[in-house]
């Protein structure tokens, strides 16, 4: 399987909004670097994030627009949206959409 593919993988399972996909397609030391520059590291550390992450935001996904690939890194551009989870409803004020970068190295 390719960088590419891994990395789609990835956006499919984050899109199905399944953290134990996302923690098997992990390796045991991942690390993940947030928009604000702070890492998260550890497979099962992940994995609770994740399922934190889409219990407050249930319908996360990320759009890709354009793929990069050179030998083991893999750069997907695109948007990423959701709607903040208030009290079990997902209210239209509380949707955002955003720009999304996200980096695979293997």
């Amino acid at each position: 399987m390719t960088a590419t593919e891994i990395a789609l993988l990835f956006v499919d399972a984050i899109n199905s909004g399944n953290p134990d996909r996302l923690s098997e397609l992990m390796t045991a030391d991942h690390v993940f670097v947030d928009s604000d520059g702070s890492e998260h590291c550890g497979r099962e550390q992940m994995r609770d994030g994740w399922e934190s992450y889409f219990s407050m935001v249930p319908d996360f996904r990320i759009h890709v627009k354009d793929t990069f690939a050179r030998d083991n890194t893999v750069v997907l551009l695109g948007v990423a949206e959701g709607t903040f989870d208030q009290n079990g409803a997902l209210r239209q004020e509380n949707h955002w959409v955003v720009p999304a970068v996200c980096r695979r190295r293997r």
